[in-house]
C-alpha cells in the first residue's frame, strides 16, 4: 500500500478536507489559494469514480464571482476547475454547474491579465465535456 493507494487518500481527504471547507467557511482569504490548491491536488490524484458529496457542495461556491475577485486566487480555482473537469465532468454536467464555469471562462478572457487562464479552461472544456451534452 503506497502513499498514493486508494485507501490512504480516502483516509488524507477523510482527515483534511473537513478543516479545508472550514477555512473556506471561515472566508480566511490568506489561506484561501493555499486551500484551492490541496483541494485540487486531491481531486487530481483519485483515480476514478464519481465526486463525492462533499466535492460536488463545493463545486457552486467556486464558480461564484467574489471569489474571483482576489488575484491570488486565480491559479489555483482555474487549476480546481480543471481538476472537477478532468475527474467528474459527468457530475459538472449533471449538476447544471457548466454554464457557470463557461461564466467564469468568460470573465478570465475578458481581461488581458487572465486571459491565458481562459483558455487553459477552455481547452480543458472541449478535451472533458462530452461532445453529446446538449447546451441550453
Amino acid at each position: 500500500m503506497g502513499p498514493t493507494s486508494p485507501a490512504n487518500l480516502t483516509l488524507l481527504e477523510q482527515n483534511i478536507v473537513p478543516h479545508l471547507l472550514n477555512i473556506l467557511s471561515q472566508g480566511v482569504e490568506e489561506f484561501m489559494p493555499y486551500v484551492f490548491q490541496l483541494l485540487a491536488q486531491l481531486l487530481e490524484s483519485q483515480k476514478a469514480g464519481a465526486l463525492s458529496e462533499e466535492y460536488l457542495q463545493l463545486l457552486a461556491p467556486l464558480i461564484n464571482p467574489e471569489l474571483w475577485r482576489t488575484k491570488a486566487n486565480t491559479t489555483p480555482l482555474v487549476r480546481l476547475l480543471q481538476a472537477y473537469l478532468r475527474r467528474g465532468s459527468a457530475n459538472v454536467v449533471q449538476t447544471n454547474k457548466l454554464q457557470g464555469i463557461l461564466g467564469v471562462w468568460q470573465n478570465l478572457i475578458s481581461s488581458k491579465l487572465y486571459d491565458s487562464f481562459g483558455f487553459d479552461l477552455l481547452t480543458t472544456i472541449f478535451l472533458e465535456v462530452p461532445m453529446y451534452v446538449p447546451f441550453p
